[in-house]
């Protein structure tokens, strides 16, 4: 409370109380101009298309989704529904990553990429040019790839082998490598 001297006309009078009180601010809403339901969902709708996702992105998601989970599960059973669930376009995709991850694995990894490869060439999940063409950029990066991991050229093989892939498709494979030889003395094995 503080005290206020009115002065009027030169003449001091009573001091008065004076309360100060602290400001509260109010929640205040600006207002916005008035939209109908129509053209709310109308933004909604080109938000949502500005956000749209193209299947190929959508299919590298589900490919990185499916490979991470297939080496945590381990679950054949499982893994076949990967290709029968994926557009066959898609399914080099597939197959490269598979390779790509259990080549720089272990062999029990690189086993079970074998078996899944089995079973889908087995039940036609899986085609012999999309098992090529998965295969291909792991064969063209092998021998930089043995760096980092000495047994690399067999995990690869098994793999190979798993895919159970012609003569023709094996020998055009090989080609991809640098060291096509010692690919095919692998695979021959």
């Amino acid at each position: 409370m503080f005290w206020n001297y009115v002065n009027v006309n030169g003449s001091f009078i009573m001091p008065q109380p004076v309360l100060l009180c602290s400001l509260k601010y109010m929640k205040r809403y600006v207002p916005l101009p008035c939209h109908s339901y129509h053209s709310i969902k109308f933004m909604y709708i080109q938000a949502a298309k500005e956000k749209e996702v193209t299947p190929s992105e959508a299919a590298d998601a589900k490919i990185k989704d499916d490979v991470e989970e297939f080496f945590n599960v381990k679950n054949l059973d499982k893994a076949e529904v990967y290709f029968s669930t994926l557009h066959s376009q898609y399914h080099h995709s597939l197959v490269n990553r598979l390779t790509s991850s259990a080549v720089e694995s272990k062999e029990p990894d690189a086993k079970l990429v074998a078996d899944l490869f089995t079973r889908a060439k087995s039940k036609g999940l899986c085609s012999p040019d999309a098992f090529e063409e998965g295969l291909t950029p792991t064969a063209e990066m092998i021998e930089d790839i043995v760096i980092d991991a000495p047994k690399a050229w067999t995990l690869f093989a098994t793999m190979v082998n798993g895919a159970e892939l012609d003569e023709e498709h094996r020998t055009r494979l090989a080609s991809k490598c640098t060291d096509s030889d010692k690919l095919l003395g692998l695979l021959l094995s």
